[in-house]
């Protein structure tokens, strides 16, 4: 089973990734954090459309 959640409360954002597998679940959540990161050090400041992140 796998389960996504994103959650906002006031300009916050949280993302969960649950699943039986451990593996697949730390691999998920890396691969969120390092787009984070990635989009994070851009220099400008504009908006991020997230529907163009790739999914698997």
């Amino acid at each position: 089973m796998r389960e996504l959640n994103f959650i906002e409360d006031n300009g916050l954002f949280g993302i969960t990734f649950k699943s039986d597998d451990k593996a697949e679940a730390n691999t998920v959540m890396n691969a969120i954090q390092r787009f984070i990161s990635k989009i994070s050090n851009k220099e400008t400041k504009e908006n991020i459309d997230f529907s163009i992140c790739p999914t698997g």
